[in-house]
């Protein structure tokens, strides 16, 4: 077996890793593709998400989301929040701004 020493290491750098991913998964969460949950506000307008990109931006979806099965597809109101609210609040947690 091979000293770590004498093997060689492969490294990849990607300048522009998390601007693509994060146009990636807005582009994805507004073609509706690969969401796993939807999002329905006060005013009845719907949208889809990803748990992850919900959760891991958000300490309230990190609790509401660990509470549900993993193989299922939650629906979650959101009282009081109005579409164009819970949109710009979308665009925040997919990109880190707003238009």
């Amino acid at each position: 077996m091979a000293s770590l020493s004498s093997e060689r290491q492969l490294r990849f750098r990607w300048n522009d890793h998390m601007q693509h991913v994060s146009k990636v998964l807005t582009l994805q969460r507004l073609e509706e593709q690969f969401c796993d949950v939807t999002l329905v506000s006060d005013d009845g307008f719907v949208m889809k998400a990803h748990q992850a990109i919900l959760a891991s931006t958000s300490a309230y979806f990190q609790r509401v989301l660990s509470e549900v099965a993993s193989d299922q597809y939650p629906m979650i109101v959101l009282r009081g929040a109005k579409f164009r609210e819970m949109s710009c609040l979308l665009d925040y947690m997919y990109q880190g701004n707003t238009q």
